[in-house]
């Protein structure tokens, strides 16, 4: 996984489930996201996430 590449969030258990965002960072063990409509970044793993656009987005 790539910064400014769209994601979804695929985790069923998650309270963010199917919400689309954008990556921000990647740290040692987390993907943080930047979710649409959403004022916080959130930290995921990647099994938790699922890339929708693999072109690059502008933020």
């Amino acid at each position: 996984m790539k910064v400014k590449r769209r994601v979804q969030v695929t985790d069923e258990e998650s309270l963010f489930h199917e919400r689309l965002g954008t990556i921000v960072k990647i740290e040692k063990f987390y993907i943080v996201v930047q979710l649409d409509n959403y004022p916080f970044e959130m930290k995921f793993i990647e099994d938790e996430l699922e890339i929708v656009e693999e072109i690059e987005c502008t933020l």
